[in-house]
């Protein structure tokens, strides 16, 4: 699996991104930002009993015989999901 490293080329905030300090605040801040929303949006799902990401298939399979809709409707709505994300990002380069 390759990983992109996407750099910032537009920034609008407070923080001075040329500090390696402030630069990873703002990496936290954005992975953050990215696991609160996730979360929520997978909450959400949850609670429609909607699985249109077919986590149920990817989480089970192959390591477990097949189950019915129901049971993992009943699983899925109370499964507690843990959303981590690792950014990384190169800071800004051209300052001008």
């Amino acid at each position: 699996m390759s990983m992109l490293t996407p750099g910032i080329e537009e920034y609008d905030g407070e923080k001075n991104l040329q500090d390696q300090r402030e630069f990873d605040m703002l990496v936290q801040d954005i992975e953050s930002e990215l696991e609160r929303r996730t979360a929520g949006l997978l909450k959400k799902m949850q609670q429609i009993k909607a699985d249109p990401l077919e986590i149920g298939g990817e989480a089970l399979f192959p390591f477990t015989k097949p189950m019915s809709d129901e049971h993992w409707e009943k699983l899925w709505k109370n499964m507690d999901i843990k959303v981590r994300y690792q950014v990384k990002l190169r800071p800004i380069t051209n300052t001008q």
